[in-house]
């Protein structure tokens, strides 16, 4: 059989008339009736019986027919799959991600992507989280790396978990933080609230304001000279390499005080074929990196 038949075979059974049917695939009536005393030659089958009304399909026809728009389906799918494939190769990626993520994990992340994706053109957007939710809303971004808990028309994967920390140039005590200046920075409204909660849960008075910064690491920097404490989360591993004292931020109830690293995106960027396998990397790269610390 040749793939035309198929297509035949689909239309007749549609239309259950062979001159709507030839009409449609754009052939002529005896074209169609040609093929299908062809394909009962092969398959040694009688598919269809003429009357007044059209065509009605035997037993064996009707099988044939439902192969075929099993085949026709199977073929769409199969040139749906390779033109994905040929748009990744040469396909753009806009990858929103936060200022402090994009800084100490993103580049490594983003590095091995490449290795596997190097005909793929990424843009990385940086800018706070509050920003970056509403680009992938209206479709500026095709996924964001963000902090904390927003709402939105989106889909959502929960990266890792940041710990939060006190940090300052000398050791200091939960009892003496309300004394002391805190060198501040704009942090997003998902963390202003997670922090107001916390600070909320131990002390009725206001926190002491001190210098405010744009960016967390001016913000450790000032606190490196004794300028004041700050709270900060931190989202890597080596929590070392900021020269500071930490003390963990405890809740009330023992719990550890973490902020959420989302990746987020519109449902239809799973359509994408870059944009799904970013998706797809990000999540086995978490898995692997879970595996290798809990072994």
């Amino acid at each position: 059989m040749k793939d035309t038949d198929w297509q035949i075979l689909n239309a007749l059974y549609l239309y259950k008339n062979i001159t709507k049917a030839a009409n449609s695939l754009f052939i002529t009536q005896p074209a169609i009736t040609k093929r299908l005393q062809v394909i009962e030659e092969e398959y040694h089958v009688k598919i269809v019986n003429r009357s007044i009304k059209g065509v009605e399909f035997t037993p064996e026809g009707t099988y044939l027919a439902a192969q075929a728009e099993r085949y026709l389906l199977f073929f769409e799918e199969t040139k749906k799959g390779l033109e994905q494939i040929k748009n990744e190769e040469y396909g753009k990626l806009r990858i929103g991600v936060v200022y402090s993520y994009s800084k100490y994990c993103f580049s490594e992340i983003l590095a091995e992507y490449m290795k596997c994706h190097n005909k793929v053109q990424v843009e990385v957007v940086n800018d706070h989280s509050d920003k970056l939710i509403h680009m992938v809303c209206e479709g500026k971004i095709d996924v964001a790396l963000l902090k904390g808990d927003y709402g939105g028309n989106v889909e959502r994967i929960l990266i890792m978990q940041e710990q939060g920390y006190i940090m300052s140039k000398t050791p200091c005590t939960m009892n003496e933080l309300p004394q002391l200046p805190r060198v501040d920075y704009d942090m997003n409204a998902s963390t202003k609230k997670l922090v107001r909660r916390w600070w909320e849960e131990y002390f009725k008075e206001p926190y002491r304001v001190g210098i405010r910064a744009e960016f967390i690491d001016h913000v450790w920097q000032l606190a490196e000279k004794g300028l004041g404490y700050c709270l900060c989360f931190w989202p890597g591993d080596d929590l070392d390499r900021i020269p500071l004292y930490k003390l963990p931020m405890v809740n009330r109830d023992g719990t550890l005080v973490t902020r959420n690293l989302w990746m987020v995106y519109p449902k239809e960027a799973l359509e994408r074929t870059c944009a799904n396998g970013f998706i797809h990397f990000m999540n086995e790269y978490y898995e692997r990196k879970k595996k290798r610390i809990i072994t």
